[in-house]
């Protein structure tokens, strides 16, 4: 088992609902952080504010594995592809798998220049009942 971090933000919609439903459909998950908003980066103006959470997850899944449930979750909630950077109901990023390699680029978050991400990751120590999480 690794530790993983997911970051999962939304700007579309019902956003806290968006996000409940993603973390509703996690495997493995240990505790989230708090939730918070952030202006989006990049991409056309106008668009809303991310509401944005980080998931810690206790996973046997590679990091490949976790984009593609990523991938799956943000599908599920109605994203099209289109607008690079545009607006979501729902983003997945992989930030961080302990003690594995991951070179992906397929995220903007880069976690050593993203404060937001890497402060959440930090204080991703609010423990969930592992009951009241499982798929």
């Amino acid at each position: 088992m690794a530790r993983a971090f997911l970051g999962l933000g939304s700007n579309m919609g019902d956003r806290r609902a968006q996000l409940q439903a993603a973390i509703a459909q996690l495997p493995d998950l240990v505790a989230v952080s708090a939730l918070y908003e952030t202006q989006p980066l990049g991409g056309p103006p106008g668009q809303s504010p991310y509401l944005n959470m980080v998931v810690e997850l206790d996973t046997d899944l590679s990091p490949r594995q976790l984009l593609e449930l990523g991938q799956f979750l943000e599908g599920a909630a109605g994203r099209v592809r289109g607008t690079r950077w545009g607006p979501r109901p729902l983003d997945v990023d992989v930030l961080l798998v302990e003690d594995q390699s991951w070179t992906q680029t397929t995220s903007w978050c880069r976690i050593h220049e993203c404060g937001s991400a890497g402060s959440c990751l930090l204080r991703c120590r609010t423990s969930l009942p592992s009951s009241s999480h499982q798929g």
